[in-house]
């Protein structure tokens, strides 16, 4: 493993590294952290009981009690935490949040979004600002987003709220009701978009 300006790390006891990852300047290494082999974590970066597969890129962003798949990236600037469960090949953009979400292989959470109380399934499609809104002021509630669904940028998603394989969500659409596999929803409300013949 590679140290660049090791005097600025900070390291914990239980922390385990993994060969060939590269470590930047001013990185927070704590808790019962495990980096995979191949890893690299730029400056900035905090990370605090997590597991990193291999082939990681954690850019100066704060993960804590998650676990990222092989082959992840995240950030500039991200936070996962509460138990998010990221599988292989999952983008994580710039100052996007997640907070207790299980994302299967190959989905790509846009920049600037949140995702919380969720599930989503492979090659989904989060478009940059899209929310998760999971919390009615009294409780928190699940969202469930099936396989190669595409939610456009700055769509919003009333918890709790399913919606099948395929579907798409245009660009800033308030979906309030679950939408049914391969079908495409607009407008606020989000509804179903019939196309004229």
């Amino acid at each position: 493993m590679t140290f660049l300006n090791p005097e600025t790390v900070e390291l914990g006891p239980e922390v385990v590294i993994g060969r060939n990852t590269v470590i930047e300047s001013n990185v927070h290494l704590l808790g019962k952290t495990i980096i995979g082999e191949g890893c690299y974590i730029e400056s900035g970066s905090r990370l605090q009981s997590v597991r990193l597969g291999k082939k990681v890129i954690i850019r100066s962003s704060r993960i804590t009690e998650s676990r990222l798949g092989d082959g992840c990236d995240a950030g500039p600037f991200a936070h996962v935490r509460g138990g998010s469960v990221l599988d292989k090949k999952v983008h994580v953009g710039t100052n996007s949040e997640l907070k207790n979400a299980r994302v299967a292989e190959g989905s790509k959470i846009g920049h600037f979004s949140y995702v919380g109380d969720a599930q989503l399934g492979r090659d989904v499609n989060v478009g940059a600002g899209c929310v998760f809104a999971n919390y009615d002021g009294k409780k928190k509630h699940h969202s469930k987003i099936g396989d190669k669904v595409f939610l456009g940028s700055n769509s919003t998603l009333v918890a709790p709220i399913t919606i099948g394989k395929g579907a798409v969500v245009g660009a800033g659409s308030v979906v309030t009701k679950n939408v049914a596999p391969g079908v495409t929803v607009v407008g606020v409300p989000a509804k179903v978009l019939v196309r004229k013949k």
